[in-house]
């Protein structure tokens, strides 16, 4: 009985464990920000950025894309916004428009 209740607690602890990975722990923030750099090879943006309640404070900061296409066409002093999602492990940013 009691090596049930063991198996019973750690499945549990599984389970639990697994829905705080899931889906309901991602979130997306609107950004407002400058280009500072762009690299298509690294598929990276460098933006100096605004606050972004909730989630840190305005600073310069190299971000990731999801595609290389977001970056064509861009530049150093480009005024963007984007939607910057945010996991548990994990940042990227998922669409961009020139403001």
């Amino acid at each position: 009985m009691l090596q049930h209740m063991k198996r019973a607690i750690v499945a549990g602890l599984v389970l639990v464990s697994a829905s705080c990975q899931g889906p309901a722990a991602t979130r997306v923030f609107d950004v407002k920000g400058k280009v500072i750099a762009v690299d298509p090879a690294s598929k990276t943006l460098e933006l100096n950025h605004g606050e972004i309640p909730g989630y840190m404070k305005a600073m310069i900061m190299k971000y990731p894309v999801v595609d290389a296409r977001l970056l064509e066409g861009l530049k150093a002093g480009d005024s963007v916004q984007v939607k910057l999602q945010v996991g548990t492990r994990s940042f990227v940013i998922t669409s961009l428009e020139r403001l």
